[in-house]
């Protein structure tokens, strides 16, 4: 069985549009989860890394230029929106749909470790310490936090 995978759970989530769910709990556990699990099923250790949004971010006024989405509550029983891009077109709607995911997927694997970022923190079934707190924003520089911490943690373990 290999070490590790790291997934870019914002890309997953934009690549991932729900097919048959109607609520975002529904979306969770039958897509997002079950994406994961199929992704996961040869490794030790799962990393899924979200975006995160800060308001004073150079990236936030790049992200206002692309226009917004319509702000809608992510909750277990709140309806998924229709037009799945212009959700995820505002930065709100990110950031709780990311938190969502983020706590449902620890609640959810226990086969394996399992670390996800939520907001600067990461979020696991087992002890995180070296890639929480987190200042990066976006998942593709987080994600070599995640490969340097299973890379040492692995190291230590042969």
């Amino acid at each position: 069985m290999t070490v590790a995978i790291i997934i870019d759970g914002s890309a997953l989530v934009n690549t991932l549009p729900s097919r048959t769910s109607k609520t975002f709990a529904e979306y969770a556990e039958m897509e997002f989860i079950s994406k994961v699990h199929t992704c996961a099923r040869k490794y030790h250790r799962t990393d899924i890394v979200f975006d995160t949004y800060q308001a004073s971010s150079l990236k936030s006024e790049t992200r206002s230029k692309r226009g917004q989405g319509a702000r809608r509550r992510v909750t277990g029983t709140g309806k998924l929106p229709r037009n799945w891009r212009n959700f995820l077109r505002h930065s709100a709607n990110n950031a709780e749909l990311f938190d969502y995911l983020a706590e449902k997927v620890v609640e959810d694997h226990s086969d394996n470790r399992v670390i996800v970022t939520k907001g600067p923190d990461a979020l696991s079934n087992h002890p995180v310490s070296e890639i929480s707190p987190c200042s990066h924003e976006e998942a593709d520089t987080r994600v070599f936090l995640h490969v340097k911490d299973a890379v040492m943690r692995a190291s230590k373990q042969s």
